[in-house]
């Protein structure tokens, strides 16, 4: 019974012993003073750079509630028994802010300290405003104030398990809190364990409405009907998708004139205000390619 505890005992630190090492080898490659990860285009061909060099990503995802220190000791044997070499975990806002302005950063110092630890690297998901087109992972100090984080409202007026995006101080509140992460990460992760952070997730709405129907979202949409009807030619839902169209061609002119390094996936998806305030159904804008606004 001496020898087995002994030999457990000896399996025991011999295991520690190659963490340790395969850590140090890990931090060793991952040095604080290469480029960040960025994804590059030379000849046509696109590649992800990590640490200087092209990186393959054999990744996994974990479940969407195992970011907890009680269901990480599950997470990192999946890891290993497929081989991958990085993990897909996300990042709750209200774990990451319990109460309003103060921020809780162990949870995500003790995934770095797992990652490296396993030679793992990271894409970190911000389940933030929207989690796949809801927001239960809002903290309860915002789930509390409907008033300033309210959901959407179906066409028949019933509030739906989606947030709205009419909501300024829900916008604040998260853009306050997702930069708080990333200044977190860029001190506390020299080595960039982290090579991804995705920007909310998921987005969307549920309950059977393709939109917010609420006084805001009615206000706003009412205001360029109003205008656009007013104008000649209008065709209702057809003028309304041309009109979105050409918001995008203002889009696409926006970043070709403007761009002075490489844009993101979320640059090219983005449609900013201006690109619809500059139609000219607000008067703002000369006759472009002689298309109706």
């Amino acid at each position: 019974m001496k020898l087995q505890t002994n030999k457990s005992l000896s399996r025991r630190r011999g295991a520690s012993v190659t963490a340790i090492l395969a850590a140090a080898i890990f931090s060793a490659a991952a040095s604080p003073g290469n480029p960040l990860p960025q994804v590059v285009n030379q000849n046509g061909r696109h590649a992800l750079l990590v640490d200087g060099a092209p990186f393959l990503i054999l990744g996994a995802q974990c479940h969407n509630s195992s970011d907890w220190p009680g269901l990480l000791p599950k997470v990192w044997p999946a890891i290993e028994d497929l081989h991958a070499n990085t993990l897909e975990i996300p990042v709750y806002w209200e774990q990451f802010e319990p109460a309003q302005g103060r921020f809780d950063t162990s949870i995500v110092d003790l995934i770095l300290r797992q990652a490296r630890e396993h030679q793992a690297r990271l894409v970190l998901l911000w389940f933030g405003t929207w989690k796949n087109g809801s927001s239960h992972y809002l903290p309860l100090w915002a789930k509390s104030r409907p008033d300033l984080f309210p959901r959407m409202v179906a066409r028949d007026g019933r509030r739906v398990d989606s947030p709205s995006p009419f909501a300024p101080a829900a916008l604040q509140a998260d853009l306050l809190a997702f930069s708080a992460l990333m200044r977190h990460l860029k001190s506390a992760d020299p080595v960039h364990t982290v090579i991804m952070v995705q920007v909310e997730n998921e987005p969307g709405t549920w309950g059977g409405t393709v939109r917010d129907y609420s006084p805001e979202a009615e206000k706003a949409f009412g205001e360029y009907l109003r205008l656009r009807r007013a104008q000649p030619r209008f065709a209702n839902a057809r003028s309304v998708r041309n009109a979105l169209e050409r918001a995008r061609l203002r889009q696409a002119g926006r970043l070709v004139s403007g761009a002075t390094q490489q844009l993101s996936k979320s640059d090219l998806v983005r449609i900013e205000a201006d690109d619809i305030r500059r139609s000219r159904v607000f008067g703002e804008e000369a006759p472009d390619l002689g298309a109706p606004a």
